[in-house]
């Protein structure tokens, strides 16, 4: 197996119902602005020592003020979250010299049976720089034990037996491969049942598409799911930075790109979902190589597809209700 380390972060270029998928910075704006200046006369003698006093006493009020508003700032920042408030209670920022073991466990020497990758924790397939993840899926061979040899390598994360959640906010800001063939995913999966939600499922070579599903058990997903397409405007792609989240409570799951709701189930339309939805959740990341997802929207993996891929994440962030 060849080893190559890189540490550039490279960007990626990349409309209902869908497969069934199963387990299968910022602009920085600053404002400018000109004053003019009129041309005026100073004060006469006899009127410049009460201007001195007033502007004295101007400066004494401001001063006071001030710390008065700084004082009560303060107090502001430091006051508790209001009930029902978004409180943050997991973030990874990728800051960073590694990925950090007490969130995440990096998967290493495995592989899955649908796609065309071995999984590794190797500085070549998974890294972090300049405050970011970077995910590299590469064209090598690599063995899946003493059974075979597969032509590609990926990487796998997840916080399974480290953090979890039943119900909250879930984000990812990231941008998705275009390489034909890969399928970047940011899902959660029940810490001991079926229960799967695929915040986010990409598909290289169709940059104007994201995936949104659940499924009651991730091992029967051929009934109790429901799922979506969305299709960005044009001009945008999941080359580009995007947040894709869902918010998930115990009657509705509300998934999210950019801050704004783009599909939603309701436990009243599918009463299943109760069970889906009935312990905790842990997070996964991960980027697959070929497999029935990419195929079933024509992108079948190829020697014309383009590797490496990347799929670079900002951060992840989990936020529940305060009680």
């Amino acid at each position: 197996m060849t080893v190559r380390t890189s540490d550039g972060i490279d960007g990626a270029t990349m409309r209902g119902g869908g497969p069934t998928a199963g387990s299968e910075r910022d602009r920085d704006e600053k404002d400018t602005a000109t004053r003019g200046s009129a041309r005026h006369t100073g004060p006469r003698p006899h009127e410049a020592r009460s201007l001195r006093v007033s502007v004295a006493l101007v400066a004494a009020v401001a001063l006071t003020l001030g710390a008065g508003l700084a004082t009560a700032d303060r107090g502001a920042a430091q006051a508790p979250a209001a009930k029902g408030a978004w409180k943050l209670v997991f973030n990874d920022e990728f800051n960073g010299k590694a990925v950090k073991p007490k969130y995440w466990n990096v998967r290493h020497r495995d592989y899955l049976p649908y796609d065309e990758a071995v999984i590794t924790g190797r500085r070549a397939n998974v890294w972090t720089a300049q405050g970011l993840l970077v995910m590299q899926a590469r064209r090598e061979q690599a063995q899946t034990g003493s059974s075979g040899v597969r032509q590609y390598t990926t990487t796998y994360l997840d916080t399974i037996g480290k953090r979890s959640w039943h119900y909250g906010r879930f984000e990812m800001r990231a941008k998705l491969p275009s390489t034909v063939g890969t399928w970047p995913a940011f899902w959660l999966r029940a810490n001991r049942g079926g229960g799967e939600i695929d915040i986010l499922e990409g598909v290289g070579g169709r940059p104007e598409l994201a995936h949104q599903a659940i499924f009651k058990s991730t091992n029967d997903a051929s009934k109790n799911k429901t799922q979506n397409d969305f299709f960005f405007p044009r001009g945008t792609t999941t080359a580009q930075w995007h947040t894709y989240g869902v918010i998930v409570a115990p009657e509705l799951v509300t998934w999210t790109i950019d801050g704004k709701p783009v599909f939603r189930a309701y436990a009243k339309d599918f009463p299943w979902l109760k069970d889906a939805l009935n312990e905790p959740f842990n997070i996964r990341l991960n980027l697959q190589v070929g497999g029935s997802f990419p195929r079933y929207y024509g992108r079948s993996l190829s020697d014309q597809s383009l590797f490496p891929a990347r799929y670079i994440v900002d951060w992840v962030r989990v936020y529940q209700r305060q009680l």
